[in-house]
């Protein structure tokens, strides 16, 4: 009588094994590109607040807002700006209207859902108060898998979040 493992054993333990390494990997993946997009959430949130904060601070006397932009053929970005009156009057501008003075660009592997690609966004904030000139609402979604998104939002009421 031998002992030992026939060639079928092995082929059977040795795909469960992978299969469960596939699983695993997948599992790590969805974690990673979910976690992309909440770290991003909360930097556009960040960044919209610094934008509210120096237009309560009045600084530089001036309102500040963020500029979202989905025309380029690079990933989807968003500025912060020191609004520009004369431009932002004027109207039909495609970038920033004003003097821009931070930028992010969204990771290449996420991009912006809300506003729509070929279309530009702005959030501007009041001089003292820090309310925004209308609310708005951006996504930012995972290309990976677009289930994995998160939605930030700035009310009329000047609250920043998103979820």
């Amino acid at each position: 009588m031998q002992r030992g493992f026939t060639l079928i054993e092995i082929l059977i333990v040795f795909a469960i094994i992978t299969i469960i390494a596939g699983v695993g990997v997948y599992s790590f993946l969805g974690y990673h590109q979910s976690q992309q997009v909440e770290d991003e959430a909360r930097s556009l949130v960040a960044f919209l607040k610094s934008a509210q904060e120096k237009s309560i601070d009045q600084e530089s006397s001036s309102r500040w807002g963020v500029y979202f932009d989905t025309l380029g053929d690079d990933r989807d970005s968003y500025y912060l700006y020191q609004v520009d009156e004369d431009i932002l009057g004027a109207g039909g501008y495609t970038e920033a209207p004003g003097s821009i003075m931070d930028q992010r660009a969204l990771r290449s592997n996420l991009t912006l859902g809300l506003p729509a690609a070929g279309i530009t966004a702005n959030v501007i904030f009041q001089k003292n108060s820090g309310l925004p000139v209308s609310g708005a609402t951006v996504q930012i979604i995972s290309e990976f898998n677009p289930a994995f998104n998160k939605t930030v939002s700035v009310s009329t009421t000047g609250l920043i979040d998103y979820q």
